[in-house]
């Protein structure tokens, strides 16, 4: 893939879920890791310190703060990337 199709794949699709590449990566990393990922930055953690505090909490096997996107933001997500292209 050419740099500026990557480009645009990042600016514009959702990133893969961690777990659909390492199933037995815990859940409550995973969510942590999209987090960090996420396009809406009022979706992302709001310092280094936050993300720190949950990664300490996911290390304490203490549950994080960070709550995975449910299933009916997911559809939406991707039937925005999917339709996104798409002009009117």
């Amino acid at each position: 893939a050419s740099a500026l199709k990557v480009i645009a794949d990042v600016l514009a699709k959702e990133p893969v879920r961690p777990r659909a590449a390492r199933p037995e990566l815990p859940a409550d990393l995973e969510t942590v890791v999209l987090t960090c990922l996420a396009k809406d930055p009022a979706r992302r953690y709001a310092t280094a310190d936050a993300l720190a505090d949950d990664l300490e909490r996911w290390l304490r096997d203490e549950p994080v703060r960070a709550r995975p996107v449910g299933p009916l933001e997911r559809a939406w997500r991707i039937f925005r990337e999917a339709y996104s292209g798409v002009s009117g």
